[in-house]
């Protein structure tokens, strides 16, 4: 199968293979399998062009928090490792700093003038500040 496969489906594939003869369910199968290796290897090598694979270590202990926070927000590990490599950056630092600063100012405004503080806008605010951590 090339980068331009000529064919679109196996049955597409069979229908050429096998023009003016009536196969076996031998011969069927045995065209199907030879079709699904072409497609798998040309599968596999239009994904190698696209994407990059990426393999580091961690101990078993970082393992398995990070097992439990992926199991915390129900997705795979791998997806959290991915979220968060792709998500640490200068920029994302700066936003939690601008998100601390206003909460602190609310607290602070709050002590000064002798006001309650509004639990939920504070909880709203480190839920913000979790998220982008």
């Amino acid at each position: 199968m090339e980068k331009n496969s000529k064919y679109k489906s196996v049955h597409e594939y069979m229908d050429v293979f096998f023009t003016g003869e009536n196969p076996s369910d031998k011969e069927i199968k045995k065209a199907k399998e030879t079709y699904r290796k072409l497609y798998q290897k040309h599968y596999r090598e239009t994904y190698k062009e696209n994407h990059t694979q990426i393999t580091f270590r961690v101990s078993k202990h970082q393992f398995g928090q990070l097992k439990e926070c992926a199991k915390q927000k129900k997705i795979k590990v791998t997806t959290l490792a991915k979220q968060r490599a792709l998500k640490t950056t200068a920029n994302d630092n700066v936003k939690v700093k601008i998100q601390l600063s206003e909460l602190m100012d609310i607290i602070e405004e709050a002590l000064y003038k002798n006001r309650g503080i509004d639990p939920i806008s504070i909880l709203n605010g480190l839920e913000k500040i979790e998220e982008q951590l």
